[in-house]
């Protein structure tokens, strides 16, 4: 009986494993980078399409906008998501984000 739970247990040999492409790869790629914000995720893919270089490039940025953020949350500005979102869009450039924000 032992060796018949070993052997259901291993995988079968004629399983194939999931081969991912395009935006698919990208993002799992992304989070096994530590990337783990589907929705900045979706922002920078969208922005630079299946380079991963910059869309990694540009998410390690962002996770340094952690101060700029409360700053906008202190300005009454609550939504984090959103704000981050901007942010990316504006290249980290907080004066421009607030304008987009005043402007919505």
């Amino acid at each position: 009986m032992t060796d018949k739970m070993v052997i259901e247990a291993q995988p079968e040999a004629n399983a194939a494993p999931e081969v991912l492409s395009g935006v698919a790869q990208v993002k799992a790629t992304l989070k096994s980078m530590g990337f783990v914000d589907d929705t900045l995720i979706d922002v920078v893919i969208a922005k630079h399409g299946e380079d991963i270089d910059s869309c990694a490039s540009e998410l390690a940025t962002a996770s340094e906008w952690a101060s700029l953020l409360d700053d906008l949350a202190e300005m009454g500005f609550e939504d984090r998501k959103r704000n981050t979102t901007l942010m990316l869009k504006n290249g980290g450039n907080i004066k421009r984000t607030v304008r987009d924000l005043i402007e919505a």
